[in-house]
């Protein structure tokens, strides 16, 4: 596993240990954001964010799991960021006012910068896969405990500002 798959890898925990114990904190709020997409019937919009918090538990233990189950985390999180912006395009499409509480409750409706913040996380894991791919998986990058740290925290800080990105912009506006 490259450097670039590892720091697909971090990224994916991060980003979704993040996501799902923000949605923990905050289930009722998810749960009427859930709702409030109306992609799914009102009465299965607490199993469906019970489904989504989980779904992404799951691709943190993948992911710390270890290289071997690192992949198969890799193409889970590319399609469930996939179906979350798809989720968040036809939001903003249809014009419903609904707060997306992807990281927590929020007070502000779904914008462009919710979809760009996933782009971002789409396309640095495609590009892991993709080269994953043509490079072959590969022997795992071993790193000792202080390096490992240092690429912890070298990923975590733009992983929180990407997560962050629509409060970055709406500062500097």
């Amino acid at each position: 596993m490259g450097l670039l798959q590892l720091i697909s890898r971090i990224m994916i925990v991060i980003l979704f240990l993040y996501s799902s114990i923000s949605k923990l904190f905050s289930l009722d709020s998810f749960v009427t954001s859930v709702e409030g997409f109306q992609l799914v019937p009102k009465w299965a919009s607490r199993m469906t964010a019970w489904a989504i918090i989980l779904f992404e538990m799951a691709l943190v233990v993948l992911s710390i799991l270890g290289t071997k189950y690192a992949l198969y985390a890799q193409y889970l999180a590319v399609a469930l960021l996939t179906l979350f912006t798809l989720a968040l395009i036809t939001v903003i499409l249809r014009r419903i006012d609904v707060s997306c509480n992807c990281f927590g409750r929020k007070v502000r409706g779904v914008r462009w910068t919710d979809v760009l913040r996933n782009a971002i996380f789409l396309s640095i894991i495609t590009i892991s896969i993709v080269l994953s791919a043509v490079a072959g998986v590969g022997q795992p990058t071993l790193l000792n405990f202080q390096d490992q740290v240092v690429l912890l925290l070298i990923v975590l800080v733009p992983t929180l500002i990407t997560i962050h990105i629509d409060e970055i912009y709406r500062l500097l506006a």
